[in-house]
């Protein structure tokens, strides 16, 4: 099975994502005005201490990756309790398929 990565600001969106960490980093940084970027990396556990507006790096699964990937970092998520980014499940519009403000080509 595939790891994915994902980069997020606490609070905000997923800002990068990638096959690896450093990948994940670099996408991140690529669609940033703040590079280089202070990311703490968490690899297991939930989301507890996170700090609003902090940048962190995190697994995430294969869908999440893809939908960023197509539409863009607006995508809804919340951080399960492994440690993964994942869908929010909470919301309707956190489906694959939803269009973001800023799709990636």
């Amino acid at each position: 099975m595939a790891t994915y990565y994902a980069v997020y600001q606490a609070g905000y969106e997923i800002i990068g994502v990638g096959h690896t960490p450093d990948e994940a980093r670099a996408d991140a940084e690529s669609w940033s005005d703040h590079a280089p970027l202070e990311i703490i990396e968490y690899l297991t556990g939930g989301p507890l201490g996170e700090v609003h507006g902090a940048y962190y790096l995190r697994p995430t699964v294969w869908e999440v990756y893809e939908e960023v990937r197509r539409c863009g970092g607006s995508t809804p998520y919340m951080v399960d309790e492994h440690g993964r980014v994942m869908w929010e499940e909470e919301s309707p519009e956190s489906r694959p398929g939803r269009r973001s403000w800023r799709a990636r080509s």
